[in-house]
């Protein structure tokens, strides 16, 4: 018979295996989203977001970055995986100059637990910290079962 403290180990492994794997699928339910933060007719108004951001012509911008724009600036927020290209190539966000009006329009990244990935991400993580727990209870406390009368 195998000896308690190698189930011990290999429960506790599965747990640290499923953690990982939680880790990698939350990296993968990353997403960018894209939105009007503000408009501003004063350039000093948008000194900070112009530092951070860089400043763009809305003339220089390509055919689907001036849809992104004036959806944007209509209220609407764009979503995009991580490995989608328009969303690399709008960087962090930029100010956009257009008829005397300056818009900043930032690239956030957030992770969307709602999400096939982001919800598998959370039941591999919390399954993994449940095996944890359990095994420290096997191996410390072996004879304390919480669901038995």
């Amino acid at each position: 018979m195998m000896k308690l403290s190698w189930v011990h180990f290999a429960i506790f492994f599965l747990g640290l295996i499923f953690i990982i794997a939680s880790i990698i699928s939350g990296l993968a339910a990353v997403e960018y989203m894209i939105f009007h933060e503000e408009s501003a007719e004063d350039v000093g108004d948008v000194s900070e977001e112009i530092d951070r951001y860089g400043l763009v012509q809305y003339a220089e911008l390509s055919e689907t970055q001036k849809q992104i724009v004036d959806g944007a600036i209509e209220g609407e927020q764009y979503w995009f995986d991580d490995d989608d290209n328009e969303a690399i190539a709008w960087g962090n966000g930029r100010v956009i100059s257009q008829d005397g009006q300056y818009h900043v329009i930032p690239r956030d990244t957030i992770v969307n637990w709602t999400s096939t990935t982001g919800l598998l991400a959370l039941a591999l993580g919390i399954g993994g910290v449940l095996l944890i727990i359990e095994v420290i209870r096997r191996h410390h406390f072996p004879h304390y079962h919480p669901f038995t009368d």
